[in-house]
């Protein structure tokens, strides 16, 4: 029994050891899942550490490289290589977008197998049709899969030929103040610069979110890249621009100095006390004296004594009140002789408004002071030539108010001699000049220029006398306008002629465009001037699509009769034949062959040089084929009479057949009349007949008349006067003349005004024909009438802007001038005849150089129509006509362009004497202002000089040694000061001083100060090459001077030996680090250093507060101080 129950309990043990080992199984199975969960998890999040990790290196080293470089370029293709390798995809790049949204591919990183997209221009509008403003504002887009990105099909293709399948884009943007923004689209919202892409190419991708923050986030440092390198490029122009102006600076004293000797007139500068302290060397020639002895003898020694009082009292009295003056005076010569002399003065005041000195010049007036006994004669003179001239004097006050007006002057204006005082002489103006005539007046007194002006006076016999009328101001020695003296002369009989010329033109130009034939004029080149409508009806090539052209040029001439055609122009060119004729096959514009007569004359001006060559052209097209088809003709016409009997047997059948047809053309006929009515109710061109005679009553007039004029056919044709009573009242008269005068040809063509139906006048074109019986009787008027407002409109608005041009031209301030490529002006403004004394017609035809007007740019436009360049520029000096016996020099900036195919130009000028005048003046005073300054930085180095020596020498008599290091510091501190000084006037760059070489003498003058040897005491220096302005300088040269000075005196007690470093360095390109330490015994634990009663240390604190920088101290090893300090822009 024991066994059995042994037996059981053993079972039961075993079956709950299988249930233990069951459960500790399944336990061990959890765990096992828990700790292979857990190590998933740390093998995930390591891995995004390790991908954490290389996107924050990523971040950095792209950071750092800007830093490091300025090349865009080199930081681009860097940051792209970097991105593409840390997502494994198949290509990145950096997109840069146009003016229009496209843009061009400008970076680049691809794997190997697809293809290279740098460079490329891709013209894409879908971005700035959907996308640009959503970039713009911050927009970042992950495409797994383009097919599926909704894109449309445009865009998706472009994807597709790039071989893109999954896709991350970024922006680029920048703020708009920077250089990349112009200055319409600077505001508050970002300049979209471009985009940053990743693509997957080989299959479609779907990216997390950490990699389209990475790509944001380098999108944000390319911007700041793109940013620096705009602030580098800017900052190196402005930094080439100080460059050279230091240049100009340096250069401008030595020629103040050369220019001032070398002038004729005698130059003289006085110190803030009134004293001269400067004299030129035409001053001293004429005094005789040296620099020296002029300003010890003083200038008022040489006044002559009736002068001198009245002399010295203006002068002085204007230099307290810090004023310009103008004196008059005797002056005795070096030969005892006296001489008068014009001395003007005037204050000078520096940049910040205080006064500097005096500068004035003399001028010797002795010449002028005998001359003026003579003007009682000159005016006498003149009064005798004003009465004498046949050209129209007056002379005003400077109000504009006549004061004398000579006898011509009436003659011309019709007005009695008293009637013309004050503004009585714009009695007679014409009304329509008078208001035009005041304004160019009144505004040639308020600017003091000349005036000029064509005009007329209405007479008091009603006759109208044109006059050209110019005035110039007449001035006192300072400049000042004391009155106008001004001439009119009579040109009348010129614009006589000028409108009669018009009027020929103009009937010339009718006669032609109307010609049967068509008239072609070629010139000297034979290339076409003019084509008229006839020609453009024969040939086909309208006006503007011949001119200029060869008949070798386009095809016109039938290639078999070129050779001929070339015969006859070599005839007409040179002057074998003055005219001649030719048939010749022609081409049409639309290729078709026709026959042409041609009547070829030239015209020779009287120097048998060849002007033009006139064409009239006949197509003869009709009369040699009907020549040719009577040929045909002659040889058929036997055939015909025996084939006649034959015909006459069906003449019968024909006859019927022919009666049917003559029925149905009856029909088709009443259809063509139906068609034709409603083509002529639809054209915009209104048919009509009226009389031949009387009032030219209406007979018919087509039912479009309507829509031209509003009013009924039956308007027209009921009320026979009612075309006359429309036509406006100033056009009925010359109508009327018109179309008498004129029928005696069959065709004419009258312009004039016609009330319409709603109250406004129309232009209308009326061509009309009479139609003559057999005995050449009239029998009606047909003709067409069209809407021709929009054309005179055009014409007007057209004249208007011809005018316009020419009088903005005459307004340029300098010449401007039109020359062809045959070296002849084909034009100038006013300003350039007035420069010469010339009217502006005098130079038309003339060629360059052939006129006495000193023009001296012909070797420059010969160059310029030989060379390719359609425009250059150029400084050219001229000599301009003058009153003096000498002409006048003035240097212009002369600007030239081509037009016209080439083959003329238009060269303007602009005067820049005074500026050029204004840069030599500049340049001479900045080089004086150097040399005050070099001398400055000298003096201020030999007083500190002075200073530390009798500290030195003071030295020597102070027994007491806490007196003795006191006398010691100081005068270091001196001589830290004295050394900046001694530096800044040995170098060329007087705002800037090198601190390595300065720092390195520094601590060598204090080492040998304190008298330490090198064996005991190592001094090291680490100094960056850093140019400081005398403002940083000094404090920082007294701060190393300060802490150098403890280090040696207290930091190595009883020859002990150790190492001091001075070190000075700009850290980020913003902050400058000035380091002083030394590993001696340091400070005690308990020192305040801070609060410290040391001035040494008080003024190392001071100093720093002066920088507006920090101060920190270590005392972990020895002393280490660290100076912190901000970068400003005058250092570099």
């Amino acid at each position: 029994m024991g066994d059995v129950m042994d037996r059981v309990e053993m079972y039961r043990t075993i079956e709950t050891l299988q249930q233990r080992v069951k459960f500790l199984e399944a336990e061990i199975t959890q765990l096992l899942d828990s700790r292979k969960r857990e190590l998933e998890q740390q093998v995930l999040e390591r891995t995004v550490w390790q991908q954490q990790v290389k996107r924050e290196r990523l971040l950095a080293s792209t950071a750092w490289g800007i830093r490091q470089s300025l090349n865009l370029e080199e930081i681009l293709s860097g940051v792209v290589k970097e991105v593409r390798n840390l997502l494994q995809c198949d290509r990145v790049v950096v997109y840069q977008f146009g003016s229009r949204m496209d843009g061009t591919i400008v970076a680049e990183s691809v794997a190997p197998g697809w293809s290279k997209t740098l460079g490329n221009y891709i013209p894409d509008t879908y971005l700035q049709e959907n996308q640009a403003l959503k970039y713009r504002w911050g927009h970042k887009q992950a495409i797994a899969d383009i097919s599926q990105a909704g894109f449309k099909d445009c865009h998706r293709e472009l994807l597709e030929r790039l071989q893109i399948r999954a896709q991350l884009s970024v922006p680029i943007s920048i703020e708009r103040h920077f250089p990349l923004a112009s200055q319409e689209t600077q505001n508050s919202t970002p300049l979209l610069w471009g985009l940053l892409f990743a693509n997957q190419c080989s299959a479609p991708r779907l990216w997390r979110e950490s990699e389209l923050e990475l790509l944001d986030e380098l999108g944000v440092q390319i911007a700041i890249a793109i940013q620096q390198n705009c602030l580098f490029g800017e900052l190196h122009a402005e930094l080439t621009k100080r460059q050279q102006l230091e240049i100009a600076l340096t250069e401008s004293e030595e020629r103040f100095r050369s220019i001032a000797n070398s002038l004729p007139v005698l130059l003289w500068m006085s110190d803030p006390t009134g004293e001269r302290n400067f004299f030129n060397q035409t001053w001293l020639n004429f005094t005789g004296r040296t620099l020296e002895q002029e300003i010890n003898h003083s200038w008022m020694r040489g006044l002559h004594p009736e002068d001198c009082q009245k002399s010295v009292e203006t002068y002085l009295c204007a230099f307290h009140q810090r004023q310009s003056f103008q004196i008059e005076y005797r002056f005795r010569r070096a030969d005892g002789k006296y001489r008068w002399l014009l001395d003007k003065g005037a204050p000078r005041f520096s940049s910040d408004g205080s006064f500097a000195d005096y500068i004035g010049s003399c001028i010797d007036i002795t010449d002028r002071k005998w001359a003026e006994d003579g003007l009682y004669q000159s005016e006498r003179l003149y009064a005798t030539l004003t009465e004498v001239s046949p050209v129209g004097f007056f002379r005003t006050d400077v109000e504009g108010k006549n004061l004398y007006s000579n006898e011509r002057s009436c003659e011309i204006t019709g007005l009695e001699p008293g009637e013309s005082v004050g503004y009585g002489w714009t009695k007679n103006l014409h009304p329509d000049d008078r208001d035009r005539v005041l304004a160019e007046w009144h505004q040639a007194i308020q600017t003091e220029e000349i005036f000029s002006s064509e005009y007329r006076f209405l007479r008091p016999d009603d006759t109208v006398k044109w006059v050209f009328g110019q005035a110039v101001a007449e001035r006192e020695d300072n400049g000042t306008v004391v009155s106008y003296i001004g001439t009119i002369t009579d040109i009348s009989d010129r614009k006589q002629a000028e409108a009669k010329l018009q009027t020929a033109y103009q009937q010339l130009t009718f006669h032609v465009e109307n010609s049967p034939l068509a008239v072609i004029e070629w010139d000297k080149h034979f290339r076409v001037k003019r084509w008229s409508k006839q020609a453009e009806k024969i040939f086909g090539w309208q006006e503007e699509e011949v001119l200029g052209l060869h008949p070798n040029e386009w095809s016109i001439v039938f290639v078999d009769e070129i050779e001929s055609v070339n015969e006859v122009l070599s005839r007409l060119l040179t002057g074998m034949e003055s005219r001649n004729t030719s048939y010749n096959r022609n081409y049409t514009k639309e290729g078709a062959v026709i026959y042409c007569e041609w009547y070829n004359s030239v015209l020779f001006d009287s120097a048998e040089n060849l002007i033009s060559i006139q064409s009239l052209v006949q197509d003869v097209s009709d009369r040699k084929g009907a020549e040719t088809a009577l040929q045909h003709l002659a040889g058929e016409l036997e055939i015909r009479v025996q084939e006649r009997t034959q015909e006459l047997a069906t003449t019968v059948k024909l006859l019927q057949q022919e009666i049917a047809e003559r029925e149905q053309a009856q029909k088709e006929l009443l259809v063509v009349k139906e068609r034709l009515q409603y083509l002529l109710s639809a054209s915009p061109t209104v048919i009509y007949s009226c009389k031949a005679e009387g009032n030219y009553a209406t007979t018919f007039i087509s039912d479009n008349i309507a829509v031209l004029l509003g009013y009924k056919p039956t308007d027209f044709i009921e009320e026979s006067s009612f075309w006359i009573n429309g036509i406006h009242p100033e056009d009925v008269p010359r109508i009327f003349n018109e179309m008498m005068s004129n029928f005696g040809g069959s065709k004419h063509i009258l312009e004039y005004r016609f009330l319409d139906a709603f109250g406004n006048y129309v232009w209308l074109q009326n061509d009309l024909t009479l139609v003559r019986d057999s005995a050449g009787n009239p029998l009606e008027i047909v003709g067409s009438m069209i809407d021709i407002t929009a054309k005179k409109l055009a014409e007007s608005a057209l004249l208007a802007a011809k005018e316009q041009l020419q009088a903005v031209i005459d307004a340029v301030p300098g010449f401007v001038s039109w020359i062809g490529a045959d070296l002849r002006f084909l034009g100038v403004n006013r300003q350039l005849a007035l420069m010469f004394n010339l009217s502006p017609d005098t130079f038309v035809g003339k060629e360059v150089g052939s006129i006495d007007c000193n023009f001296n740019c012909t070797d420059f436009i010969s160059d310029f129509f030989t060379a390719s360049d359609t425009s250059t520029s150029q400084e050219i000096t001229l000599a301009l006509a003058s009153d003096r016996l000498l002409p006048q020099s003035r240097t212009y900036l002369v600007v030239a362009q081509k037009y016209n195919q080439e083959q003329a130009a238009i060269f303007v000028g602009i005067d820049i004497t005074e500026r050029k005048q204004g840069e030599e003046q500049i340049k001479a005073s900045l080089k004086e202002k150097e040399v005050l300054l070099k001398e400055i930085h000298h003096r201020v180095k030999n007083n500190l000089q002075i200073i530390s020596s009798l500290l030195k020498l003071q030295s020597k008599y102070i027994k007491d040694p806490e007196s003795m290091v006191l006398f010691l510091d100081s005068y270091n501190r001196i001589r830290s000061m004295a050394l900046i000084h001694e530096n800044l006037y040995r170098t060329t760059d007087l705002a800037r001083i090198d601190t390595a070489e300065y720092i390195r003498k520094l601590v060598s003058n204090l080492s040998s100060s304190y008298g330490c040897s090198s064996r005991l005491i190592e001094v090291k220096l680490e100094i960056e090459s850093i140019c400081l302005d005398i403002d940083t300088a000094i404090p920082c040269g007294l701060i190393i001077n300060e802490l150098v000075s403890n280090a040696f005196k207290y930091a190595f007690p009883q020859g002990q030996k150790g190492k001091i470093l001075v070190s000075f360095k700009l850290e980020n390109n913003t902050n400058f680090v000035l380091r002083v330490s030394d590993s001696g015994v340091g400070f005690p634990e308990n020192f305040d250093w801070e609060q410290t009663e040391s001035l040494g240390l008080q003024l190392v604190v001071n100093l720093t507060e002066q920088l507006g920088g920090n101060i920190e101290l270590d005392r972990s090893r020895g002393t280490d101080f660290q100076v912190y300090f901000a970068k400003n822009t005058r250092t570099k």
